[in-house]
């Protein structure tokens, strides 16, 4: 589930079970516009845990919700890198799900 606003427990069964960092694009887009972000690689960030959380939530490989995360990802990082914007994610939290609980 790629979440445009902050997730409930009955519009995603048991998400706040699983996900341990919640983040959506209607967060993003108001720490944006209230210059909470320090830094691009920030956003990037979060926009990475979106995509993070996505897949965990959505464990199956075969679910939709997940390949569909998974496709706008690598679109998401082939644009970093058409931009120059790369931003390495950090080693540690590929590994540990950061957005699992």
């Amino acid at each position: 589930m790629l979440l445009l606003s902050a997730c409930v427990d009955y519009q995603a069964p048991g998400y706040t079970d699983v996900i341990r960092r919640p983040m959506d694009f209607s967060t993003i887009q108001s720490k944006l516009s209230d210059s909470q972000y320090t830094s691009v690689d920030a956003v990037i960030a979060d926009i990475r845990l979106i995509f993070t959380n996505c897949s965990v939530y959505h464990a199956m490989p075969t679910s939709p919700q997940r390949q569909a995360g998974v496709k706008l990802s690598r679109h998401f990082e082939r644009r970093l890198k058409e931009l120059r914007l790369t931003s390495t994610p950090s080693a540690g939290a590929s590994k540990s799900r950061a957005g699992a609980k």
